[in-house]
Protein backbone atom coordinates (compact mmCIF):
# COMPACT_ATOMS: atom_id res chain seq x y z
CA UNK A 1 0.00 0.00 0.00
CA UNK A 2 1.56 3.25 -1.15
CA UNK A 3 2.08 6.20 1.44
CA UNK A 4 -0.84 8.33 -0.61
CA UNK A 5 -3.06 5.48 -0.45
CA UNK A 6 -2.38 5.08 3.25
CA UNK A 7 -2.98 9.12 3.68
CA UNK A 8 -6.47 8.64 2.31
CA UNK A 9 -7.62 5.42 3.84
CA UNK A 10 -6.43 7.91 7.31
CA UNK A 11 -8.22 11.03 6.23
CA UNK A 12 -11.44 8.65 5.17
CA UNK A 13 -11.88 5.27 6.44
CA UNK A 14 -10.76 6.18 10.40
CA UNK A 15 -11.06 9.28 10.87
CA UNK A 16 -13.49 11.27 8.83
CA UNK A 17 -15.39 9.20 6.94
CA UNK A 18 -17.47 9.83 3.80
CA UNK A 19 -20.98 10.30 3.93
CA UNK A 20 -22.29 8.71 0.58
CA UNK A 21 -25.87 9.30 -0.83
CA UNK A 22 -27.44 6.88 -3.18
CA UNK A 23 -31.11 6.40 -4.83
CA UNK A 24 -32.79 6.77 -8.19
CA UNK A 25 -32.17 9.85 -10.49
CA UNK A 26 -35.55 12.07 -9.81
CA UNK A 27 -35.82 10.64 -5.76
CA UNK A 28 -34.59 13.60 -3.75
CA UNK A 29 -30.98 13.04 -2.94
CA UNK A 30 -30.47 16.72 -4.24
CA UNK A 31 -32.54 18.05 -2.06
CA UNK A 32 -30.40 15.77 0.97
CA UNK A 33 -27.37 16.86 -0.05
CA UNK A 34 -28.07 20.85 0.00
CA UNK A 35 -29.79 20.14 3.16
CA UNK A 36 -26.73 18.40 4.65
CA UNK A 37 -24.48 21.05 2.93
CA UNK A 38 -26.12 23.57 5.56
CA UNK A 39 -25.45 21.54 7.89
CA UNK A 40 -21.48 21.79 7.19
CA UNK A 41 -21.20 18.44 5.32
CA UNK A 42 -18.38 19.35 2.81
CA UNK A 43 -19.92 17.74 -0.64
CA UNK A 44 -16.79 19.51 -3.21
CA UNK A 45 -16.21 22.47 -4.66
CA UNK A 46 -16.47 22.01 -8.41
CA UNK A 47 -20.55 20.70 -8.42
CA UNK A 48 -22.83 20.43 -11.17
CA UNK A 49 -26.89 21.67 -10.91
CA UNK A 50 -27.67 18.93 -9.20
CA UNK A 51 -25.22 19.74 -5.95
CA UNK A 52 -23.15 16.50 -7.53
CA UNK A 53 -19.22 16.50 -7.49
CA UNK A 54 -18.09 16.59 -10.82
CA UNK A 55 -14.90 14.72 -9.60
CA UNK A 56 -16.97 11.38 -8.14
CA UNK A 57 -19.55 11.81 -10.57
CA UNK A 58 -16.68 11.23 -13.16
CA UNK A 59 -15.35 8.27 -11.31
CA UNK A 60 -18.94 6.87 -11.06
CA UNK A 61 -19.46 7.37 -15.05
CA UNK A 62 -15.80 5.85 -15.59
CA UNK A 63 -16.94 2.54 -13.73
CA UNK A 64 -20.21 2.30 -15.37
CA UNK A 65 -18.40 2.32 -18.84
CA UNK A 66 -16.36 -0.10 -17.77
CA UNK A 67 -18.71 -2.23 -16.36
CA UNK A 68 -20.49 -2.02 -20.06
CA UNK A 69 -23.24 -0.45 -18.87
CA UNK A 70 -25.15 3.28 -19.03
CA UNK A 71 -27.45 5.29 -16.20
CA UNK A 72 -30.16 3.98 -17.69
CA UNK A 73 -29.49 0.51 -17.95
CA UNK A 74 -27.00 -0.75 -15.16
CA UNK A 75 -28.33 -3.98 -13.73
CA UNK A 76 -25.68 -5.82 -15.05
CA UNK A 77 -22.53 -4.15 -12.85
CA UNK A 78 -25.06 -5.31 -9.43
CA UNK A 79 -23.87 -8.83 -10.87
CA UNK A 80 -20.38 -7.90 -12.27
CA UNK A 81 -19.25 -6.43 -8.55
CA UNK A 82 -20.37 -9.16 -6.85
CA UNK A 83 -17.46 -11.21 -8.40
CA UNK A 84 -14.26 -10.52 -5.96
CA UNK A 85 -12.16 -10.36 -9.08
CA UNK A 86 -14.07 -7.43 -10.76
CA UNK A 87 -14.74 -5.87 -7.65
CA UNK A 88 -11.00 -5.81 -6.54
CA UNK A 89 -10.27 -4.78 -10.37
CA UNK A 90 -12.68 -1.58 -9.62
CA UNK A 91 -10.77 -1.13 -6.09
CA UNK A 92 -7.87 -0.52 -7.42
CA UNK A 93 -8.82 1.99 -11.19
CA UNK A 94 -10.50 4.44 -8.25
CA UNK A 95 -7.62 4.05 -5.96
CA UNK A 96 -5.26 4.86 -8.42
CA UNK A 97 -7.74 8.07 -9.22
CA UNK A 98 -7.67 8.94 -5.98
CA UNK A 99 -3.93 9.18 -5.54
CA UNK A 100 -3.82 11.10 -8.89
CA UNK A 101 -6.11 13.54 -7.95
CA UNK A 102 -4.58 14.14 -4.33
CA UNK A 103 -0.99 14.31 -5.76
CA UNK A 104 -2.75 17.04 -7.97
CA UNK A 105 -4.52 18.76 -4.72
CA UNK A 106 -7.70 18.71 -6.18
CA UNK A 107 -10.81 17.33 -5.23
CA UNK A 108 -9.38 14.87 -2.73
CA UNK A 109 -6.73 16.10 -0.64
CA UNK A 110 -5.67 16.06 2.89
CA UNK A 111 -6.62 18.74 4.33
CA UNK A 112 -10.25 18.35 4.72
CA UNK A 113 -11.23 18.55 8.68
CA UNK A 114 -15.10 18.26 8.63
CA UNK A 115 -17.57 15.71 7.41
CA UNK A 116 -17.53 15.42 3.78
CA UNK A 117 -19.04 13.09 0.78
CA UNK A 118 -20.82 12.75 -2.33
CA UNK A 119 -24.21 12.00 -4.15
CA UNK A 120 -24.61 10.30 -7.47
CA UNK A 121 -27.51 8.19 -8.38
CA UNK A 122 -24.73 5.73 -9.89
CA UNK A 123 -23.47 5.59 -5.88
CA UNK A 124 -26.50 3.24 -5.81
CA UNK A 125 -24.37 -0.12 -7.88
CA UNK A 126 -20.51 1.49 -7.67
CA UNK A 127 -21.17 1.15 -3.85
CA UNK A 128 -19.50 -1.72 -3.02
CA UNK A 129 -16.39 -0.37 -4.73
CA UNK A 130 -16.49 2.91 -2.40
CA UNK A 131 -17.17 0.49 0.30
CA UNK A 132 -14.35 -1.43 0.10
CA UNK A 133 -11.98 1.75 0.02
CA UNK A 134 -14.16 3.97 2.78
CA UNK A 135 -15.33 0.64 4.84
CA UNK A 136 -16.70 3.73 7.53
CA UNK A 137 -18.23 5.22 5.47
CA UNK A 138 -21.83 6.07 6.34
CA UNK A 139 -24.74 5.97 3.41
CA UNK A 140 -27.80 7.54 3.15
CA UNK A 141 -30.48 5.56 0.90
CA UNK A 142 -33.27 8.11 -0.30
CA UNK A 143 -36.36 6.30 -1.62
CA UNK A 144 -39.38 8.21 -3.24
CA UNK A 145 -42.24 6.75 -4.68
CA UNK A 146 -41.91 5.06 -8.12
CA UNK A 147 -44.58 6.27 -9.67
CA UNK A 148 -43.72 9.94 -9.01
CA UNK A 149 -40.16 8.70 -9.65
CA UNK A 150 -41.36 7.82 -13.52
CA UNK A 151 -43.79 10.30 -14.40
CA UNK A 152 -40.78 12.96 -13.65
CA UNK A 153 -37.56 10.98 -15.23
CA UNK A 154 -40.76 10.64 -18.18
CA UNK A 155 -41.53 14.23 -17.95
CA UNK A 156 -37.47 14.86 -18.67
CA UNK A 157 -36.40 12.13 -20.97
CA UNK A 158 -39.29 13.12 -23.50
CA UNK A 159 -38.23 16.85 -23.47
CA UNK A 160 -34.55 16.81 -23.82
CA UNK A 161 -34.00 19.92 -26.28
CA UNK A 162 -31.92 18.07 -28.84
CA UNK A 163 -33.71 14.68 -28.68
CA UNK A 164 -31.69 11.39 -29.70
CA UNK A 165 -28.91 13.63 -30.14
CA UNK A 166 -28.79 14.22 -26.76
CA UNK A 167 -25.47 12.39 -24.99
CA UNK A 168 -27.86 11.31 -22.06
CA UNK A 169 -30.53 10.07 -24.08
CA UNK A 170 -32.30 7.42 -23.04
CA UNK A 171 -34.44 4.84 -24.90
CA UNK A 172 -35.86 2.82 -21.91
CA UNK A 173 -36.99 6.14 -20.71
CA UNK A 174 -39.20 6.98 -23.61
CA UNK A 175 -41.90 5.25 -21.64
CA UNK A 176 -43.55 5.24 -18.03
CA UNK A 177 -43.06 1.34 -17.55
CA UNK A 178 -39.58 1.82 -18.86
CA UNK A 179 -39.34 4.51 -16.08
CA UNK A 180 -40.55 2.88 -13.41
CA UNK A 181 -38.62 -0.76 -14.25
CA UNK A 182 -35.73 1.51 -13.96
CA UNK A 183 -36.61 2.87 -10.71
CA UNK A 184 -37.05 -0.68 -9.45
CA UNK A 185 -33.66 -1.20 -10.75
CA UNK A 186 -32.07 1.10 -8.85
CA UNK A 187 -33.79 0.72 -5.70
CA UNK A 188 -33.28 -3.17 -5.37
CA UNK A 189 -29.36 -2.18 -5.99
CA UNK A 190 -29.25 0.12 -3.59
CA UNK A 191 -31.05 -2.39 -0.78
CA UNK A 192 -28.91 -5.08 -1.95
CA UNK A 193 -25.34 -2.76 -1.70
CA UNK A 194 -26.14 -1.20 1.58
CA UNK A 195 -25.45 -2.93 5.32
CA UNK A 196 -27.63 -2.46 8.09
CA UNK A 197 -25.39 -0.54 10.43
CA UNK A 198 -23.69 2.11 8.34
CA UNK A 199 -26.68 3.17 6.58
CA UNK A 200 -29.93 5.10 6.94
CA UNK A 201 -33.00 4.64 4.17
CA UNK A 202 -35.21 8.23 4.07
CA UNK A 203 -38.08 8.49 2.28
CA UNK A 204 -38.66 11.38 0.26
CA UNK A 205 -42.13 11.42 1.49
CA UNK A 206 -41.40 11.48 5.08
CA UNK A 207 -38.78 14.00 4.61
CA UNK A 208 -41.48 16.11 2.80
CA UNK A 209 -43.94 15.72 5.69
CA UNK A 210 -41.98 16.07 8.80
CA UNK A 211 -38.88 17.58 7.44
CA UNK A 212 -37.68 18.34 11.43
CA UNK A 213 -38.06 14.70 12.43
CA UNK A 214 -36.51 13.23 9.54
CA UNK A 215 -33.35 15.94 9.30
CA UNK A 216 -33.25 15.34 12.93
CA UNK A 217 -32.75 11.53 12.35
CA UNK A 218 -30.18 12.31 9.80
CA UNK A 219 -28.02 14.57 11.51
CA UNK A 220 -28.27 11.89 15.23
CA UNK A 221 -27.19 8.90 12.66
CA UNK A 222 -24.34 11.37 10.89
CA UNK A 223 -23.46 11.97 14.51
CA UNK A 224 -23.91 16.02 14.02
CA UNK A 225 -24.77 18.23 16.69
CA UNK A 226 -28.85 19.70 16.81
CA UNK A 227 -27.17 23.12 16.93
CA UNK A 228 -26.97 23.43 12.56
CA UNK A 229 -29.79 22.42 12.01
CA UNK A 230 -31.25 23.96 8.74
CA UNK A 231 -34.41 26.07 10.12
CA UNK A 232 -34.30 28.48 6.94
CA UNK A 233 -34.04 25.87 4.43
CA UNK A 234 -36.55 23.14 6.26
CA UNK A 235 -39.24 26.14 6.17
CA UNK A 236 -38.74 26.60 2.00
CA UNK A 237 -39.00 22.50 1.71
CA UNK A 238 -42.64 22.37 -0.43
CA UNK A 239 -44.65 19.72 0.85
CA UNK A 240 -47.01 19.54 -2.16
CA UNK A 241 -44.68 17.09 -4.05
CA UNK A 242 -45.11 14.52 -1.81
CA UNK A 243 -47.16 12.35 -3.81
CA UNK A 244 -47.57 14.29 -6.43
CA UNK A 245 -49.41 11.52 -8.36
CA UNK A 246 -52.13 11.75 -6.79
CA UNK A 247 -53.28 15.08 -7.87
CA UNK A 248 -52.44 14.75 -11.33
CA UNK A 249 -54.73 13.27 -13.45
CA UNK A 250 -52.06 11.93 -16.33
CA UNK A 251 -50.14 10.34 -13.22
CA UNK A 252 -53.49 8.85 -11.87
CA UNK A 253 -54.21 6.92 -14.60
CA UNK A 254 -50.09 5.67 -14.91
CA UNK A 255 -51.12 4.70 -10.64
CA UNK A 256 -53.16 2.01 -12.03
CA UNK A 257 -50.38 0.38 -13.84
CA UNK A 258 -47.56 1.19 -10.97
CA UNK A 259 -50.04 0.13 -8.45
CA UNK A 260 -49.59 -3.94 -9.44
CA UNK A 261 -44.99 -2.73 -9.04
CA UNK A 262 -44.76 -5.33 -5.93
CA UNK A 263 -41.10 -3.07 -4.44
CA UNK A 264 -44.25 -0.24 -4.53
CA UNK A 265 -46.55 -2.16 -2.53
CA UNK A 266 -43.58 -3.71 0.14
CA UNK A 267 -42.40 0.37 0.39
CA UNK A 268 -45.50 2.09 0.78
CA UNK A 269 -48.40 -0.63 1.91
CA UNK A 270 -51.51 0.78 0.08
CA UNK A 271 -52.16 3.48 -1.94
CA UNK A 272 -50.66 6.38 -0.24
CA UNK A 273 -48.17 4.84 1.96
CA UNK A 274 -50.33 5.69 4.98
CA UNK A 275 -49.91 2.14 6.29
CA UNK A 276 -46.02 2.55 5.94
CA UNK A 277 -45.72 5.70 7.61
CA UNK A 278 -47.80 5.10 10.44
CA UNK A 279 -45.65 2.32 10.86
CA UNK A 280 -42.53 4.25 10.96
CA UNK A 281 -43.39 7.13 12.91
CA UNK A 282 -46.29 5.72 15.66
CA UNK A 283 -47.92 8.18 17.69
CA UNK A 284 -46.63 11.11 15.60
CA UNK A 285 -49.03 10.51 13.37
CA UNK A 286 -51.74 8.99 14.89
CA UNK A 287 -53.97 12.05 14.56
CA UNK A 288 -53.58 12.51 11.01
CA UNK A 289 -56.07 11.36 8.78
CA UNK A 290 -55.36 10.24 5.03
CA UNK A 291 -56.65 13.21 3.70
CA UNK A 292 -54.76 15.62 6.01
CA UNK A 293 -52.01 13.76 4.72
CA UNK A 294 -52.42 14.09 1.15
CA UNK A 295 -53.31 18.11 1.05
Amino acid sequence: MSIEHQSIVEMTGETIPPVIIIGMHRSGTSLVSLLLEECGVFFGWDKDEHNESLFFQAVNENLFRQGEVDWDNPEKLQSTLQDPKSLHLAQQYVINLLEYYQKRDQEVDGSLSSMWGWKDPRNSFTLPVWQSIFPKSKVIHVIRNGIDVAVSLWRRETTRRFGQNDPHYSRRCQTLPGCLDLWQSYVEAGRFFCGKDQTLTVFFEDLLLQPQLVISRILEFLEIGEQVFPHREVALIETKRRFAYLRDDQSKEFYRYGEKNELIRELYGDADGYDRLIGEYGELLNNLTTEQINQ
